[in-house]
């Protein structure tokens, strides 16, 4: 029994970054990723501050045949800022992890990533490396694609639609981020905090002991 399309689910992992600012993660089917991609929402898929932090898109109905995404983030290389993206593509029917085929590019505003693929039943891996901003990959797929869309967008991949990532969600990420570098810094100096009570309590003591003894 032949396939005609599949479903997919396409991930973006900060797997390294020197980029201490809040980022947009973003990316594009079968189509270029454009500059300032940010600037339309369409494009989002979702925010992210540090290593670790990862954004997912919604499931996407694709045709069998060749495609690819480009991906990338707002880092700002001017200032040389950049992140090393790991992009995932995985197959989803109905709820069910297929296979996946994934990625790592360093990307920034000057450059971004993709992976092209082959779906024909199974998931295949045909190409990757990096492009420039609007800039499509020396790869020929079997549709015209879209943007990303916001994990809170309507529908997959179908450009429009995508919302705005939301504020709230930057801020905690940012005091979670800062809490986590602060915590060394805080254990620190309770621990000192309580060493120098000891040593008081110790002198108090001793001082005690002398005064009693004349």
């Amino acid at each position: 029994m032949s396939v005609a399309a599949v479903a997919i689910q396409i991930t973006l992992e900060v797997t390294n970054t020197n980029d201490p600012i809040i980022r947009y993660l973003g990316y594009a089917f079968d189509q270029p990723l454009p500059s300032l991609f940010w600037e339309q929402s369409n494009y989002v898929v979702g925010i992210v501050l540090g290593t670790g932090d990862r954004a997912q898109s919604p499931g996407i109905t694709v045709p069998v045949g060749t495609h690819y995404i480009v991906f990338g983030s707002s880092s700002d290389n001017s200032m040389g800022y950049w992140m090393d993206i790991k992009a995932t593509v995985q197959i989803r029917t109905g709820g069910v992890y297929g296979p996946s085929i994934s990625t790592t590019q360093r990307v920034h505003r000057g450059q971004y990533g993709y992976i092209a693929f082959k779906i024909d039943g199974g998931l295949t891996k045909i190409a990757e490396g990096t492009v420039s901003p609007g800039a499509a990959p020396p790869v020929t797929s079997s549709t015209g694609g879209s943007g990303g869309q916001s994990t809170t967008g309507a529908g997959g991949g179908q450009g429009g639609g995508g919302e705005e990532p939301d504020p709230s969600e930057a801020m905690r990420k940012t005091m979670e981020k800062m809490m986590k570098d602060m915590m060394p810094y805080m254990v620190g100096m309770m621990g000192m905090m309580m060493m120098m009570q000891m040593m008081a309590g110790i002198i108090h003591s001793m001082a005690g002991a002398m005064a009693g003894g004349f």
